[in-house]
């Protein structure tokens, strides 16, 4: 299930990227809003006021006493139907993350074209005071751009792998494969590791290292598509069968 983080994430998302809230959210955004302001209403009434008694009021100050005498009843009984609807909230943004998963591709897949492009204009250089020295301002700004684009939208990903987590054979495949497309079993598990040790996941240089490994891809992944390990294992049998065939006294 999803958490507040992610909810919230998934929310400034749909509008940092201009993708759509699904009706079912909205409906239940607004029921939570009316929840919310029936509380607030009873919990600021105050005690109606006597000494302002008069014939045309004398009703109205009697209603406002009986119902004065119910308000602690009627604040819980408000309590409790908020409960409910936050409840439909979180389990309407949950019913949405198929929809919002496959909406969020097309923002990630551009932000990565993005990114490499100018990756490759400045010959793999992510240092600022570099670019500036060889005037590749444009280039710079671009590609911080799109990387603080990857860094957000990776870390929704991440937030919608606890609502819907592949099932890959192994997690550190899985966690990576959230975001790249693998050449192979050897790479995920040994080129990958070595060329982001110390670096922070999604920062700049986490996603240059990445996109500098032959085969490796800046992609945006549903659970669906994930690679599993059986099939990049799978790539590796392949590969090294061909090669036996090839090598000197080999079979062609």
């Amino acid at each position: 299930m999803l958490n507040t983080q992610t909810i919230n994430a998934l929310r400034g998302a749909c509008d940092e990227f201009n993708v759509p809230v699904p009706a079912v959210v909205l409906e239940a955004d607004a029921l939570n809003d009316a929840a919310v302001n029936l509380l607030n209403s009873i919990r600021t009434e105050t005690a109606p006021d006597l000494s302002g008694l008069t014939v045309k009021n004398l009703k109205a100050t009697h209603e406002q006493i009986v119902a004065q005498g119910s308000h602690d009843a009627r604040e819980q009984a408000a309590a409790v139907i908020v409960q409910q609807a936050a409840s439909r909230l979180t389990d309407a943004w949950h019913q949405s993350t198929t929809a919002l998963m496959a909406a969020f591709r097309e923002p990630f897949d551009r932000a990565a074209e993005i990114f490499t492009t100018n990756l490759r204009v400045l010959g793999g250089n992510v240092d600022a005071v570099r670019a500036i020295d060889d005037s590749q301002h444009g280039e710079y700004r671009a590609l911080m751009s799109a990387a603080a684009d990857l860094a957000t939208l990776g870390r929704l990903r991440d937030g919608l792998a606890s609502a819907h987590l592949a099932d890959v054979g192994n997690p550190k495949i899985e966690r990576l494969g959230r975001v790249l497309t693998l050449p192979d079993l050897d790479v995920a598990t040994r080129k990958i590791p070595a060329k982001v040790e110390g670096l922070g996941r999604f920062e700049p240089k986490w996603w240059a290292a990445l996109a500098g490994i032959d085969g490796v891809v800046i992609k945006w992944h549903t659970p669906a598509e994930q690679q599993t390990h059986q099939q990049l294992a799978r790539v590796n049998a392949d590969h090294h069968a061909y090669s036996a065939t090839v090598a000197p006294g080999g079979r062609r």
